[in-house]
């Protein structure tokens, strides 16, 4: 199983229909390929983690690179992993605080419960940045 968290610019701002849209495309091909995984989104930036099959994940990544809503993907972790850490999320999908409008980091910590701490923290860190 591999896992590979990477963020992204979007080309154009996604407003919470939008965001909703995007996020039921990724669930719908997510469940046919047993991905799983988790979307935030502040306003300028996306921060994704995708875990699943190898194939399955190097697949969707092509895809992703492909996908005109954004640009400049930079990967933050690539890696073998022996557990998801969004098992029951085909993707869980959050706008950041920020991006709402509040100042409280608590909106991603339902989704993160079950994730390792590294990965805890590098949601965490994305939620606390300011959009432009």
């Amino acid at each position: 199983m591999r896992s590979v968290i990477y963020i992204s610019s979007a080309t154009s701002i996604f407003d919470k229909p939008a965001l909703d849209a995007l996020i039921q495309q990724c669930r719908a091909y997510n469940s046919k390929h047993d991905i799983t995984g988790c979307l935030a989104y502040n306003g300028v930036n996306f921060l994704q983690l995708i875990e699943g099959p190898e194939e399955a994940i190097e697949t969707c990544l092509e895809r992703i690179i492909a996908d005109s809503r954004h640009d400049g993907i930079v990967k933050i972790r690539d890696e073998a992993v022996g557990l998801r850490e969004f098992p029951d999320w085909t993707m869980a999908g959050r706008l950041t605080p920020d991006a709402e409008g509040r100042a409280s980091r608590g909106l991603m910590l339902d989704i993160l419960q079950g994730a390792r701490q590294a990965t805890r923290e590098i949601f965490e860190g994305f939620a606390t940045l300011k959009s432009a």
